[in-house]
Order: structure tokens, then C-alpha cells, then sequence
């Protein structure tokens, strides 16, 4: 039996999703208002490792712990790709951009600028800044794409303007 855990989820559940994974999810999407909740903690009982507790979490769904396991992988490890690949399936933007980069640099997968271009609009989309600067890097270069300077100038700005110093650059070069 594992044991039980009492916290308090006055803090919008931020913390504890991160503790504790699914099982707090589904109170936070019922939003229950009551002060003190008991859960059931996902982890055995006994020592554990903070990779055996990301495992847990990664096993479980969640998409930061899927991540954060990943990146424990070697660059060139399957499994590492497999974890990031469950993180981005889910919208994960970080993990999202690194698949994009495994698909642009041909790292664990064979090279196809396509799927790359793909996962790094759906990670610019959501504002993540080194999938901006990608996306401008192909408008900018012609890969695989017409180029389209315009493109270019428009997603490395987006990039500066998220703190993206290699975005702040190329739209600096576009414009002189």
C-alpha cells in the first residue's frame, strides 16, 4: 500500500501536478475548492531516485516529466527520442523543438526537413522562441522551403522579441 500524502491545493494545483503527476490533474479539472485534499502518493514507498521519479511520472503521462526524462538520454538514444516524441505528442513545446531538430540535424531518425519544419511550427506557434528562430533559419535559407525573407524577418523577430539572442541577430541582418 502506498502511502498517503496530505497537501494543501490553495496554489492552484502548479506545484503538486508537478509532485504528483495524473492523479492531481484530475482534481485540478474537477476544481474542487476544498482546502485540504488526501492523495495518493504515485511513488512506492522505500528510496527512489529523482530519474526513478521521473520515470513514474513520465510512465503516467506527464508531459514535463516525459521531457525533463529524456533529456537524462544520451543525444543519439532512442529512448531519449521516444520520451520526447510522448512530450511533444502532447503540445509540449520544448520537446517539440527538439524533435524538430532531431528531424533537421537527421540525430536518431533519418534527415527529412519537412517533419522537422512541422514540429517546429507547432512549437513556434506556442511561442517557443528557438523553434521561431528555426523557422526563420529555413524562410531565410530556402530548405526545403521557397525562400521568403519576409517570413524570415517576421519569426526571427518573434524570437528576439522572446529573449532569443540568435533571432535578435538574423532580424538585425535582414534589416541592413
Amino acid at each position: 500500500m502506498r502511502p498517503l500524502i496530505k497537501k494543501n491545493i490553495s496554489c492552484r494545483f502548479f506545484i503538486l501536478t508537478i509532485l504528483l503527476g495524473s492523479a492531481i490533474n484530475a482534481i485540478a479539472a474537477n476544481n474542487l475548492a476544498a482546502d485540504n485534499v488526501l492523495v495518493e502518493s504515485p511513488f512506492p514507498t522505500g528510496y527512489q531516485t529523482e530519474t526513478d521519479k521521473l520515470q513514474i511520472l513520465a510512465e503516467n503521462g506527464n508531459a514535463k516529466a516525459q521531457y525533463d526524462l529524456a533529456n537524462t538520454y544520451s543525444d543519439y538514444s532512442s529512448t531519449g527520442f521516444d520520451w520526447y516524441q510522448k512530450a511533444a505528442n502532447q503540445d509540449y513545446p520544448k520537446a517539440q523543438t527538439i524533435i524538430g531538430k532531431k528531424y533537421a540535424y537527421g540525430n536518431v531518425v533519418v534527415r527529412d526537413d519537412l517533419k522537422a519544419l512541422e514540429w517546429f511550427r507547432k512549437a513556434a506557434n506556442q511561442g517557443e522562441a528557438e523553434a521561431q528562430n528555426w523557422l526563420a533559419v529555413f524562410y531565410d535559407s530556402g530548405r526545403s522551403i521557397r525562400i521568403n525573407k519576409t517570413k524570415a524577418k517576421e519569426w526571427y523577430g518573434k524570437a528576439c522579441d522572446n529573449g532569443y539572442q540568435k533571432g535578435c541577430d538574423g532580424y538585425k541582418r535582414l534589416n541592413n
